[in-house]
């Protein structure tokens, strides 16, 4: 067996035609799938359905429901409007859910028979009729057997313990009248008092027992003592009888007080005539029968108290007052049946006694009880805290404080659906389950913040003020743009990946600018840090550096750099600028000098080499000792160096004395790293071999008594290979060092030569410098260039000039100080300056300097400069630019302001990064230039506000805090109190969703995935107005209907106008068709009418022009313009002039109107002048099919497409309104929002992302989602239409449901396997289930209703009345059934119905084995009793009686064996 197949797929689809045969096919298929004999068998299995869970009436509200996930079965039944389940069948037991409150059986509808096989636990056990144990018995407990006044016990058995009574002295065995016969004891017989008949006492004493008074009184009297026997076998006084003592009779038959004089009768009093009674007690039954009374015949003059009164059936009147005393006895009423019994006022109450002892405490006025009358009319009083509700406490009804009652509301009330409006809430809070707050367009106002959460603004939303509504726009994507000046009180943080400031002026008032974050870093991240910049060299865009560099530990400026994370790579640039203080290192390149100087007669500036010829050494004023110095056999002269020696330097190719200070100077400045060798004790064994490395021994000498020999020795420079011992110095070589005597040999030789030395080009001063330092004045004004060459001894032996720079091996371990030393144009590495500063002298040499002094720094501190040519900003800077010239682009920083303008086409914006890599950030943008009126500003309020508030605008730019208690993102029903601004976004609404205006939805707008609509579906007008014109255009700007103000309406074909209306009537450019024109007759007799002046037709009747199937032309001159034809379809007028328009004019009051114009350059475009009307039922009709319709019916006006296509409003902004334009209806603006208003309030408008409501959002029928319904407080949380064919519920982030089109998948538990739904006990469903592609085939839910519909038209319901197809009922699956002996056959159908005729006896058939079967009877009593087979069991084990005459029961049956076992059920008690 298999369960319901899609049939007619194909023929059933959105947008078709659904015939009556696919829809029959559809509904077989239904009915066959649940066929009681070939349908489901809901066996759990994937073909057969799930298992049914739950059995239940029409209104759920009777059922049986089958909980899986607790393993068991619960009854519920109809209590008070609401299913409470009454019974459970679990863990092998049948359970009530309540203790004590549910019967099993019923007086007169009892079980038969009671089977238990282990312990009945039974509070009370009343058995009304035969009862036979055969086992033991044991009761523990009070027992009562009996009832005194009708029942007897007999003991049959012998009783094997005492008897012994509860209380001494309390219970009687036997009574008056019921006395024990004989009474047998083998023991003693222990009586306290002894009353007896006739005693004859045979043996044994008497002892204590005074039979009469101690004393003779008046009267004759018989005194017994305390000893002897007297048996009185009677007793009669005449007269008056004094007793002392006391009086008793029969033990307690007939007693009188000793003391108070009560007497006391057990037995019975009669009395006749009048009795006056005092006091009057009896401890027995008092029977007073009427005739002892006659009327009134009871005086109470005094108390009487009565332990009870028997009437024997009479009536007891009092007349006066009876007071009850102490409650002791009973008033007993024994016929007291509601009927008969206890009368108030003549009206028998019809309370019973237990129901009155409840009012036995009550202490409430009969104005607090009449409380309790549904009569009672409503007392207006104001509740306070101490006032008190009455509240049944599961069966006992208290007083409850309203504190408490309020307290359990505010825990138990979640939510409250139908509360449309509070008071004013001033305390409390709302969490994240709330869901969502509207309050339309009212304002929500707190003077706390809002915190928690997100505060999320549909995409394309805005926070603003009135006169600024979009100053915070955010985006689709979540960016921000702030459209005013953003003060920031506090401490400002942008974290994120890129942060821009466009502002034309930029102004820091932090005099340290920190970069590389706000800690200092715990490792080198190997970046580096300083300015990056872009400008533009005239021909190339370039990105300059001036900063740190990482790699090198030194400052850099690099004017074309390559940026690479960070890290900046490019040739170094040029810094021009003057430095003042201690400055090391060289010129990695020559420098031209500022100007030049002469040298040897030659013109130096530095650029180049110059030739200098060789000298004459007359003028050399340098002894012979002087110039030996230069002979490497010299000795050396130990010395102390002061400030006052000088060294022999070769300045750039002149040899010069400089000052040893000089040279510490430059030293200092350029020389290099030592070694950190810096001191060895005397090494005196061990060898140094190749692989040692470099040797450096500062200033001390290298001492060796043997050979040194070497490879090659090199300065870096200059690299020495061997030793040549050459007199002529022949070699020449640049490699090899010459001897002392080679020196020596070759200086005598050249000396002798008058004074000529060969290749000698120094000049007599500069050997006079080399050799006679008190000969020449030392030369200060010569700076050292990385060129330069120095004259060096190497421990009194001299080596020849070398490099300047290697005396930055021997100088970097000292510092040096260049005071007053100018430096010009040099590259300086690594320059390390004290705290002195830098001092910088202008271009004009005087007392002015600028100073750049540095804080005492606690850290390491990087300041970079960017590659780029600017302006540094000074704290005290009025103002400062950065990226761009601070009028058309840049930011710049001005004192208390920011300016960020672009040159780039883009709107300024100012973004804020997160803290981690700057991976993400916040975006302020300006708005664009054609958003603007004016200059906007903003200024934040003085206070940070309170949790939860938002910043809102007076329209002025002053902000201020306020509070929101409305989400209207994620709020299902939004209500607007006002306008609703677009804020120059759309409203977007997904196909198939709708505008609805009007309580009943009269107007809708919409777009059903193909074309647009607007329906007007009310009784009034649909009509559109605009204060000005009303134009009708296709999107693509194509015109097809304008309408103008106290002008013409205009109607277009193809974007060409072909209908004018003006004052007279209508123009039509191009052709008219029209199904029949009729002129009354106009005969023209000939073929020619030529008048030489005016030409007059002035018929008092018709004028007919005919043709006879030619034209009727009209010429001017001979020149064809206009002619009228019957062509075979159309009656033609047809301009003839070429390029001529057709005009129709008219005479206004002596003026002349243009009406109509036909342009037929513009193909017949239609101009009317002024209006085109048309009268109550003409229609203007548009399109060859006439698609459109426009039309007045006399009471309403409509516009009406009943084309394929599409009905379009088109223009650059479209507005609907009333006649005299007073009032606004919608606007649709250009990029812009549709509005749509109300009372000429507007209440919706499209945004970007969609819409903005003001007031309230009424949902009555469907909401359609596009994608998700997203929770305020947690964005993970959301219902999601994830596509056509599924739906998820998602919590958390975690999916915790998913519905397709297939399955149904828990994400916790239970999941849908195929068909099969698992772990889910009952579904539902608020309205309707749609059909996935057309939403107008769907299944709706209403009260006591279902309702198929497809394509829009019900075609079934199901009702408590019946089920009934296209409104008809539908009998295919109902039979009638007649007779006394019904025979119900499940193969014949699901439902049968009978109305009796006399006893009946019903009989069941037809069920098959192994599948679920049942059916619905409808009974309709009218007489009899009714009998169900004996294989039914009915719900409560007792099958309900037939219906009482007229009323009709709805009884439900169903087996899955076959037929052996029914399970019957009342469903419906007295329908009707």
């Amino acid at each position: 067996m298999a369960g319901y197949t899609r049939q007619s797929s194909s023929n059933i689809q959105p947008g078709e035609i659904v015939k009556s045969g696919p829809v029959n096919n559809e509904f077989n298929a239904i009915r066959d799938a649940f066929n009681k004999t070939s349908g489901h068998k809901h066996d759990g299995s994937t073909a057969e359905g799930a298992f049914i869970s739950t059995l239940a009436d029409s209104d759920g509200l009777n059922k049986i429901v089958i909980d899986t996930s607790n393993n068991r079965i619960g009854f519920f039944s109809e209590v008070s409007s609401a299913a409470v389940e009454q019974i459970r069948i679990q863990d092998g037991a049948i359970v009530p859910v309540t203790d004590n409150d549910i019967d099993l059986g019923a007086s007169g509808t009892e079980f038969k028979d009671l089977f238990i096989d282990g312990t009945a636990t039974i509070d009370t056990l009343t058995v009304d009729e035969s009862a036979t144990i055969t086992a033991n018995l044991t009761v523990n407990g009070n027992t009562t057997l009996g009832n005194a006044a009708s029942d007897t016990v007999t003991l049959t058995a012998d009783v094997a313990s005492a008897i012994t009574p509860s209380a001494d002295d309390t219970h009687d065995l036997g009574a008056v009248g019921s006395e024990w016969r004989n009474l047998y004891v083998d023991g003693q017989a222990l009586i306290d008092d002894l009353v007896a008949d006739t005693a004859d006492i045979n043996g044994g004493t008497i002892d204590g027992v005074t039979i009469g008074g101690s004393s003779a009184g008046a009267g004759s009297f018989t005194t017994i003592g305390s000893s002897g026997l007297a048996t009185l076998n009677s007793l009669t006084v005449t007269g008056a009888t004094a007793l002392n003592g006391g009086l008793t009779m029969d033990t307690n038959k007939f007693t009188v007080a000793d003391t108070s004089g009560n007497t006391a009768i057990a037995g019975t009093l009669d009395v006749t005539g009048q009795t006056t009674v005092a006091n009057f007690t009896a401890t027995g039954t008092t029977v007073l029968p009427a005739t002892s009374f006659g009327d009134a015949n009871i005086t109470n003059v005094g108390n009487i108290a009565l332990d009870s009164i028997s009437a024997d059936g009479s009536t007891i009147t009092i007349t006066g007052n009876t007071t009850f005393a102490d409650g002791s006895f009973d008033f007993n009423i024994a016929s007291h049946d509601g009927t008969n019994g206890l009368a108030l006022g003549g009206t028998v109450v019809t309370a019973s006694a237990a129901e009155l002892n409840k009012l036995k405490d009550v202490t409430s006025t009969t104005a607090e009880i009449n409380i309790l009358d549904g009569d009672t009319s409503a007392t207006s009083t104001t509740v306070a805290d101490a006032d008190r509700v009455i509240l049944n406490d599961n069966g006992t009804m208290v007083q409850v404080a309203v504190t408490d009652l309020a307290a359990y509301f505010d825990d138990e009330i979640t939510a409250m659906p139908n509360l449309v409006s509070t008071g004013a809430l001033d305390s409390g809070s709302i969490t994240s389950g709330f869901g969502t707050i509207n309050t339309g367009s009212s304002t929500i106002t707190t003077t706390g913040n809002i915190t928690g959460g997100n505060l999320i603004i549909s995409d394309g939303g805005n926070i603003g003020s009135s006169s600024d509504t979009d100053a915070i726009s955010i985006a689709s994507g979540g960016n921000v743009t702030m459209s005013q000046n953003l003060t920031v009180t506090g401490d400002l943080t942008v974290s994120g990946t890129t942060t821009t400031v466009n502002s034309t002026t930029v102004t820091i008032d932090d005099p340290v600018f920190t970069i590389g974050g706000d800690t200092a870093p715990s490792s080198d991240d190997n970046k580096d840090r300083g300015i990056e910049f872009r400008y533009h060299t005239g021909s190339a865009a370039k990105v300059g550096f001036f900063g740190f560099d990482d790699s090198t530990g030194k400052f850099t400026f690099i004017p074309d750099a390559t940026n690479n994370s960070e890290v900046f790579s490019g040739t170094a640039g040029t810094i021009v600028a003057n430095l003042e203080g201690a400055v090391t290192g060289n010129a990695s390149t020559a420098t031209a000098l500022a100007s030049a100087v002469t040298i040897a007669g030659k013109s130096f500036d530095g650029t180049g080499n110059i030739a200098i010829a060789p000298t004459d050494l007359t003028s050399v004023t340098a002894t012979a000792a002087e110039l030996n110095i230069l002979d490497g056999d010299t000795s050396a002269t130990s010395t102390t160096i002061v400030s006052a020696d000088r060294v022999v330097l070769n300045d750039d190719g002149t040899m010069k004395q400089v000052s040893v200070d000089d040279l510490s100077t430059f030293l200092a400045g350029d020389l290099g790293v030592l070694t950190n060798v810096t001191s060895v004790g005397a090494l005196n064994t061990g060898s140094i071999t190749s692989g040692f490395g470099s040797i450096n021994n500062g200033s001390s000498g290298i001492t060796s008594s043997g050979t040194i020999e070497f490879g090659s020795l090199s300065d870096g420079t200059v690299t020495v290979t061997d030793i040549a011992d050459e007199d002529n110095f022949s070699s020449n070589s640049a490699t090899k060092l010459a001897t002392q005597q080679s020196i020596k040999a070759y200086v005598d030789s050249t000396a002798g030569q008058a004074n000529n030395v060969t290749n000698l080009t120094a000049t007599g001063v500069e050997l006079n410098t080399v050799a006679d330092f008190s000969a020449v004045s030392v030369d200060t004004s010569t700076a050292i260039a990385s060129n330069d060459a120095i004259l060096m001894f190497d421990n009194g032996n001299e080596i020849g000039y070398r490099d300047v720079d290697l005396l930055d091996t021997y100088f970097s371990a000292t510092t040096k100080t260049l005071t007053n030393k100018t430096l010009t144009s040099p590259t300086v590495s690594g320059l390390y300056l004290s705290d002195a500063g830098i001092t910088i002298e202008g271009s004009s040499a005087n007392d002015h300097e600028t100073v750049l002094n540095v804080t005492d720094p606690t850290a390491d501190r990087t300041i970079t400069f960017p590659d780029a040519t600017g302006t540094v900003a000074l704290s005290n800077s009025s103002s400062a630019t950065f990226g761009g010239n601070g009028s058309s682009s840049g930011v710049t920083l001005a004192d208390g302001l920011i300016s960020i303008r672009t040159g780039t086409g883009s709107v300024a914006a100012m973004r804020f990064y997160c803290e981690v890599n700057n991976a993400h950030y916040v975006e302020l943008k300006a708005p664009a230039h054609s958003a603007f009126s004016g200059n906007l500003s903003f200024t934040l309020p003085s206070s940070d506000g309170s949790n939860g508030q938002v910043l809102k605008t007076n329209g002025s730019g002053q902000l201020s805090f306020a509070t929101i208690s409305t989400d209207l993102v994620n709020d299902t029903s939004p209500q607007l109190g006002g306008n609703l601004a677009s804020n120059g976004n759309d409203i977007q609404f997904a196909d198939n969703d709708k505008a609805n205006f009007g309580t009943g939805s009269d107007l809708q707008i919409y777009h059903d995935g193909s074309n647009s609509y607007i329906d007007d579906a009310g009784t009034g007008n649909l009509n559109i107005r605009a204060s000005a014109n009303v134009a009708i255009d296709k999107y693509t700007g194509e015109a097809m209907a304008r309408f103008y103000q106290d002008a013409g309406v205009f109607l277009y074909h193809n974007n060409a106008a072909k209908f004018e209306t003006d004052q007279y009537g209508i123009t039509v450019t191009g052709r008219v068709a029209a199904d029949a024109l009729t002129v009354d007759e106009i005969t023209i007799d000939g073929d020619t009418i030529t008048a030489t002046d005016d030409f007059i037709i002035d018929v008092a009747s018709d004028i007919k022009l005919d043709a006879n199937g030619g034209y009727i032309n009209f010429f001017d001159d001979g020149t064809p313009i206009l002619s009228f034809q019957n062509s075979s379809t159309d009656a033609v007028i047809q301009s003839r002039a070429s390029d001529r328009d057709l005009i129709f004019k008219g005479n206004d009051n002596g003026s002349t109107i243009t009406a109509l114009t036909l342009d037929m350059s513009d193909a017949g475009t239609a101009i009317f002048n002024h209006d085109i009307k048309l009268g109550d039922g003409g229609i203007a009709k548009f399109g060859a099919g006439d698609d459109l319709l426009v039309y007045h019916s006399g009471s309403q006006s409509y516009v009406q497409d009943g084309g394929t296509g599409s009905l379009n409003l088109l223009g650059s902004t479209v507005s609907i309104g009333n006649a005299d334009a007073t009032e606004t209806m919608a606007t649709f603006a250009t990029d812009g929002a549709a509005t749509l208003y109300h009372n000429n309030s507007s209440k919706l408008a499209t945004t970007a992302n969609g819409i903005n409501v003001s007031g309230d959002v009424v949902v009555t029928n469907d909401i359609y989602v596009a994608d998700q319904i997203i929770h305020e407080g947690d964005t993970d949380t959301y219902l999601q239409f994830h596509n056509a064919n599924e739906f998820r519920i998602v919590t958390g982030g975690t999916e915790m449901l998913e519905i397709n089109d297939t399955a149904v998948q828990f994400g916790a538990a239970g999941n849908l396997n195929g068909n099969n739904l698992t772990n889910v006990e009952d579904i539902y469903l608020r309205d309707k289930i749609f059909h996935d592609g057309n939403t107008d085939t769907r299944i709706g839910f209403a009260v006591n209703e279902i309702q198929f519909s497809v394509d829009g038209e019900q075609e079934m319901k199901i009702t408590t009345g019946g089920v009934f197809l296209d409104n008809a009922a539908l009998n295919e699956d109902y039979d009638a059934l007649s007779g006394t002996t019904p025979t119900i056959s499940t193969s014949a159908g699901g439902m049968f119905s009978l109305t009796m005729s006399g006893n009946t006896t019903f009989t069941f058939q037809g069920a098959t084995s192994g599948y679920a079967v049942g059916f619905i009877l409808q009974l309709t009593g009218n007489g009899g009793t009714v009998t169900y087979p004996n294989t039914v069991d009915f719900a409560g084990g007792t099958a309900p009686d037939a219906p009482a005459n007229g009323e009709t029961d709805i009884l439900v049956f169903i087996t899955r064996d076959g037929g052996t076992t029914w399970y019957g059920a009342l469903a419906i008690d007295a329908a009707g």
